[in-house]
């Protein structure tokens, strides 16, 4: 905790991050510390991780994370996620408003989730297993 109380920025993430991974606590969409290391998508949203020379069309860059613009319009419809992540109004307004106005859409449409893309996360797979008998991470 002490750490944690220096430090200027993450300091929620880092947070949140150790209360998800903690057996103990069994943290409502957690997971176990064991599986830190394997690849665990968001269900929610997308990301696109990297520095000044990746895939990030914008350009723009906020912890080594992407911060969508209207360069990503294009694709962010056909994902499978709910959202994505990051997208900052001071940045690019525009993207900000076309995904609240999909989001709306979606929800009004009714549109179809692909069910199995989701049960399929890692995180997700845990869940399922975890609930049944006999369950052990080891």
């Amino acid at each position: 905790m002490r750490q944690m109380n220096a430090m200027v920025h993450e300091f929620g993430e880092q947070l949140y991050e150790s209360l998800q991974i903690t057996p103990q606590i069994r943290f409502p969409g957690g997971f176990h510390h064991k599986c830190r290391n394997f690849s665990s998508q968001h269900i929610s949203r997308t990301t696109i991780w990297g520095d000044k020379d990746s895939q990030c069309r914008s350009g723009k860059l906020r912890h080594f994370i992407c911060i969508y613009g209207v360069e990503d319009l294009p694709e962010l419809p056909a994902s499978k996620f709910v959202m994505a992540n990051k997208m900052m109004p001071d940045f690019d307004h525009a993207v900000t408003s076309c995904m609240s106005e999909l989001l709306f859409n979606r929800t009004r449409d009714g549109s179809k989730i692909e069910r199995k893309f989701y049960e399929n996360i890692n995180t997700v797979r845990y869940h399922s297993e975890r609930k049944k008998p006999g369950f052990s991470i080891d």
